[in-house]
């Protein structure tokens, strides 16, 4: 018998545990998330911006400094990808 009793202990204690933890978050605010809206016809965009890319621009403006040349190329592929692809913006709730 002790062990039940033991068992319905756990269970009590799990069970406010739980309901503490709801509780929790539902006084969180909830956020604001944003996603991508990726199709055929943006990535077809996406493409035709880079193909039309002067590429050696990169290395004639960062030469041999290749930290530079990194993070020049990374910023300007997020570039594309923030003026190309559609994003849209939902509220995210913790309940």
């Amino acid at each position: 018998m002790g062990n039940v009793r033991s068992l319905t202990n756990k269970t009590d204690e799990l069970a406010a545990l739980v309901k503490t933890q709801r509780e929790y978050r539902e006084r969180q605010p909830a956020t604001t998330r944003t996603v991508q809206q990726w199709s055929d016809e943006v990535e077809e965009e996406l493409r035709e911006c880079y193909r039309s890319t002067d590429w050696d621009m990169f290395l004639r403006v960062r030469g041999e400094d290749i930290n530079g040349l990194s993070h020049c190329i990374t910023d300007y592929i997020r570039f594309c990808e923030e003026s190309i692809v559609p994003t849209k913006k939902y509220l995210a709730s913790y309940t």
